[in-house]
């Protein structure tokens, strides 16, 4: 599956365009940008720092802080690899409210054998107590957009 970094609804068919929305990504700094459009054209970010390293042409992290307009916090950190199509090898999304306390996180550290979807999985709370889950691989304009519905 790919990821869909074009606008908050996603874009799955079109998960290595370049920012023209045409043709293949080439380098993993043509990611870097759509993730840099993708938070200058959200309504729902108040500010953000993001962190970007540029491992080869085809793989490279991210990581960051989102600050979402109603105090919430996202913090992210992604691992991608531009196989032949845009592939998030590592991932971690924690949405925290403004003291810092974890609301959701979505991950796909290996340490939920038992989810069907593992790797993949969120983690929320509820009533106080943390509860994992199953979870298709979110990407960074899918957390967005559940931010969004959620506002």
């Amino acid at each position: 599956m790919g990821i869909g970094v074009f606008g908050l609804a996603g874009d799955q068919e079109g998960t290595r365009r370049s920012q023209k929305g045409v043709g293949l990504m080439e380098h993993i700094r043509e990611y870097f940008q759509e993730i840099e459009r993708l938070v200058s054209i959200s309504s729902i970010i108040a500010s953000h720092e993001i962190n970007y390293q540029e491992k080869s042409k085809n793989i490279g992290i991210l990581y960051g802080k989102i600050f979402i307009v109603d105090s919430r916090i996202l913090e992210f950190l992604e691992l991608v690899k531009l196989e032949p199509e845009l592939n998030l090898m590592k991932y971690r999304y924690q949405i925290m409210d403004s003291n810092g306390s974890l609301l959701t996180r979505y991950d796909n550290a290996p340490h939920h054998r038992e989810i069907s979807t593992f790797p993949d999985h969120k983690h929320f709370m509820k009533m106080g107590k943390e509860i994992v889950q199953e979870a298709e691989k979110p990407d960074l304009s899918k957390i967005l957009k559940e931010i969004t519905e959620s506002i």
